[in-house]
């Protein structure tokens, strides 16, 4: 951004018409001798004498430039943020590779098994990638961390700024990040904790995302609740999957109908105890919807200020009508030189 710190010394470039004047027509018809001129009136005179009257133009022109003040401006942002600590625990069971499709599916199917051969089928676990990918990437004031579990949990990533990173980690996440088939609630929600225990964030929360129920683990889920409770940290629960999905069975894009058992009781509890909320998800594609609502709830207060950073430009512009003044006064004294 380009202006001019005193803009009103801009003004006195309307008096260059004057000077044009006082300098070449006036001067021209005065009974005087023309701006150091020696009474020849030869061209070559003339021509040294505008030379001359043009750099005195040139000197106001930049001396009035320099005094506006011109100057190159920037601007930056300097943000403060309170911003909210976030652990999503991601389950990678066996049963978020299943596929979830509206009653009428089966309808047309006169077999028990589904042969997905062109693989269009998207199952639970890559659309809750998916959502939670772009969900991270609204964030951009919180530190998020990432927890994975089926028969138990683990980190795969702590607390961090670096989005980039965890959303690489995310990409990683498979069923084989957990060789123990059964679903830990309770030490999903435990881990997620501990890594928020230390946290000064003023709004600390746990993101569970699952499709069963606790059948393993050491901690009860009502424990890890109470835990979360006693340390302020909310645990919002999403319990996903409809009642009868595809269940991957039998080989490479073989599916086969199954029944299918969440939990919810023990989620809602989990969610009100500790000041959270309960959603289920059906449609897995309608996550996004979810993921909007809470991210609504949990706004970071952020305080924006903007700063304007100025170089100054004047100092060519004073140096330029120094130079000028000091060429026409070498001029004047020596092309216009009178000799005995």
């Amino acid at each position: 951004m380009f202006d001019f710190r005193a803009p009103v010394f801009l003004l006195f470039l309307g008096l260059i018409p004057i000077l044009v004047w006082f300098l070449f027509y006036k001067r021209q018809y005065s009974a005087s001798a023309p701006l150091g001129d020696t009474g020849g009136a030869t061209r070559s005179g003339a021509f040294k004498s505008s030379c001359i009257r043009i750099l005195y133009i040139l000197a106001w022109f930049c001396a009035v430039i320099a005094f506006s003040g011109p100057r190159v401006g920037k601007t930056f942002e300097k943000r403060q943020s309170e911003g909210v600590d976030i652990m999503i625990a991601l389950d990678v069971s066996g049963s978020m590779g299943s596929v979830d499709v509206p009653e009428s599916f089966y309808r047309g199917l006169y077999r028990t098994y589904y042969h997905d051969r062109k693989g269009v089928l998207t199952n639970r676990l890559t659309y809750a990638r998916m959502f939670t990918k772009r969900f991270i990437s609204k964030r951009r004031d919180d530190r998020i961390g990432l927890v994975v579990f089926a028969g138990y949990s683990y980190t795969r990533s702590p607390l961090t700024f670096d989005h980039s990173m965890v959303l690489a980690l995310l990409d990683q996440v498979s069923f084989s990040d957990v060789n123990v088939q059964s679903t830990a609630v309770g030490l999903a929600i435990a881990n997620g904790v501990q890594r928020l225990m230390k946290s000064r964030a003023k709004s600390k929360i746990v993101i569970l995302i699952t499709d069963g129920s606790n059948n393993a683990g050491e901690i009860d889920p009502m424990t890890a609740a109470d835990i979360a409770k006693t340390m302020g940290i909310k645990v919002y629960t999403i319990g996903v999957g409809s009642e009868t999905p595809l269940f991957p069975r039998g080989g490479r894009g073989y599916y086969v109908k199954s029944r299918f058992v969440l939990d919810e009781k023990t989620l809602k509890i989990i969610a009100s105890k500790t000041g959270g909320q309960y959603f289920r998800v059906k449609e897995p594609r309608t996550l996004s919807k979810i993921f909007d609502t809470i991210d609504a709830m949990e706004k970071s207060m952020i305080e924006k200020r903007v700063f304007l950073e100025y170089k100054e430009l004047f100092q060519p512009f004073l140096l330029a009508a120094l130079l000028f003044l000091f060429l026409a006064g070498v001029g004047k004294s020596v092309l216009f030189r009178q000799y005995p």
